[in-house]
Order: C-alpha cells, then sequence, then structure tokens
C-alpha cells in the first residue's frame, strides 16, 4: 500500500451537508424517519443520531453542499494534507461546521466538495437516548464525466477501487471506492447530469433490515428499491426517498475487503445492482 492510501486506512465517512428551500422541514423528516434528534444552530440544522449526522442548510432542492470523512486525529488530518497537496489538488477552506481549524476541502471535476478533518465528538452526540442503529457509511454522486471523476479519487485523493461496473463496449458505467477495509465509502455513478445520487446507512445484519422496514412501515414511508442485495459489496439494502426526492439508503452486511484484494469488474445489468431481481440504472 503506497503512501496515500496507508493515511486514509482509518478514514470514514462522518457527516455531509444538503440544502434545500426548507431545511428545517426537511430536518424534521431525517428525525422523525431515520430516529435522529435535532439542533438548531445558526444557518443550519443539525441531525444526529449513533454515528450519523446530517447537516441541513438553504439552498437548492436536492443538492449537497458537501461531504466529510473523519481521521482519528488532528496529525493525521495534516499529513494527509500534505501528501494531497504534493499531487497537485488545489486545497480549500473547509465548509463545514463539524470540524475544528485543521479540516480542509478539495472539489472533484463535477464540483462535488469533499472535505477531511479530525473526528469530534461532542457531549450532544454521546449523550443521546437509545435510536436505532445506522451508521453514515457511504456517500453516492452521479457524474456525466465518470472517468475524470475516477480518476481524481484514485489518483489524486488515494481511494482504492473495490469494484467497477462496465457496459459490453468496456465503458465505465459504476465505480466503487474503500478508504478503510469496508467496500465503499464513496462511490461513482455514470448519468447525464452531475450530483448527489445517494447516501446511505449502514444497519449491521438483516433481522435490523427488517426493523428499519418496519420504521419505514409505521412512518408511512414507502420502500422505492428492495429489499434486495447488490452484486459489488454484496449487501443487503433497500431504498426510500425523502419528501425532496434525494435517495436514502439502508444497508446492511457490507463486505470487508482485503487490503491487496484485486478489484472486481462487473457487467452493466440489472442483476449487478440488484441479484434478487429488479434494478435502478442509471444510464
Amino acid at each position: 500500500m503506497d503512501s496515500i492510501r496507508s493515511a486514509l486506512s482509518q478514514v470514514r465517512l462522518d457527516h455531509f451537508a444538503l440544502t434545500s428551500p426548507d431545511p428545517e422541514g426537511l430536518a424534521s423528516f431525517y428525525g422523525r424517519v431515520l430516529d435522529m434528534a435535532l439542533e438548531h444552530r445558526a444557518h443550519e440544522v443539525l441531525a444526529f443520531g449513533p454515528d450519523r449526522k446530517v447537516l441541513f442548510r438553504s439552498g437548492p432542492s436536492g443538492g449537497a453542499e458537501f461531504s466529510a470523512y473523519a481521521f482519528p486525529d488532528t496529525q493525521a488530518v495534516d499529513h494527509y494534507r500534505r501528501l494531497v497537496d504534493k499531487r497537485g489538488v488545489e486545497i480549500m477552506p473547509s465548509p463545514s461546521t463539524l470540524f475544528g481549524p485543521e479540516a480542509f476541502a478539495v472539489r472533484d471535476p463535477d464540483g462535488a466538495v469533499v472535505v477531511f478533518g479530525a473526528k469530534l465528538d461532542r457531549d450532544g452526540f454521546l449523550r443521546q437516548p437509545k435510536r436505532m442503529p445506522g451508521r453514515l457509511q457511504h456517500f453516492v454522486t452521479a457524474s456525466a464525466e465518470i472517468d475524470r471523476a475516477a480518476a481524481f479519487y484514485r489518483d489524486g485523493l488515494g481511494f482504492t477501487a473495490s469494484d467497477e461496473v462496465r457496459d459490453d463496449a468496456g465503458g465505465l458505467r459504476a465505480i466503487f471506492f474503500r478508504t478503510d477495509a469496508e467496500h465503499h465509502s464513496r462511490a461513482i455513478f455514470l448519468s447525464q447530469t452531475s450530483g448527489l445520487d445517494h447516501h446511505c446507512y449502514e444497519v449491521g445484519d438483516w433481522s435490523l433490515i427488517r426493523d428499519w422496514g418496519d420504521r419505514m412501515g409505521d412512518a408511512q414511508v414507502p420502500l422505492h428499491w428492495g429489499p434486495g442485495r447488490h452484486g459489488p459489496g454484496h449487501n443487503l439494502f433497500f431504498m426510500i426517498r425523502d419528501p425532496e426526492a434525494n435517495w436514502v439508503e439502508i444497508s446492511a452486511e457490507l463486505d470487508l475487503v482485503a487490503e491487496h484484494a484485486p478489484m472486481g469488474v462487473w457487467r452493466h445489468e440489472a442483476r449487478t445492482l440488484n441479484t434478487w431481481g429488479q434494478a435502478f440504472l442509471r444510464s
């Protein structure tokens, strides 16, 4: 493993920021449906639960202002920043209020902002009533220029590709990147337009997929896709849409990948995205 990939080996997705014309209303949905507490802050609303945090800010519907990955300490952030800078990636100030002054941001070729900082557990996150488990686990964007975007994460940021999906002509349709041993914490899907595709919460095992499904039923929130099983990552899943049509995934039993495992290549077909049946193909 080279130095930049080694630097990412303890990094996980920590939080992200959605934009909305009605951030308080959208945050209320996440609080009610995804079992999160709400904190009204200056210019944003924070929704949080065990190992999951989402910020809601004013802006266009269906937008993501940034996604943020956490290192275990500030020294690790500084080390990674130097490695990224050496690769010629432009460094920007962090837009996140949940990291300290060590945090920094980069912008991918599609305009998506990615933040890196040190994990900060405030007292409010630790003193919570018992809530359903569901760790914020991966973040997925759509790209009209997927080869450029994939090269940025691989060559600029040092993410490791676990699996690719290619069509019969060899064109890249999807790519799944990992930081630590989990199969992916980032993915990119080819689409006609670039932007947010979905974000995902890992609940642990199949029985909790059932419990979260029951919660959706109680909240009268329909499942738009699933239950099913993905090919890449082999995780069990279902997906819902929030009131602004953002896709939200509930997942369980995502693969752990050995450090030197070769990248897998999957065929672009419905069975790749759902081995149990029908799939939502982006392109």
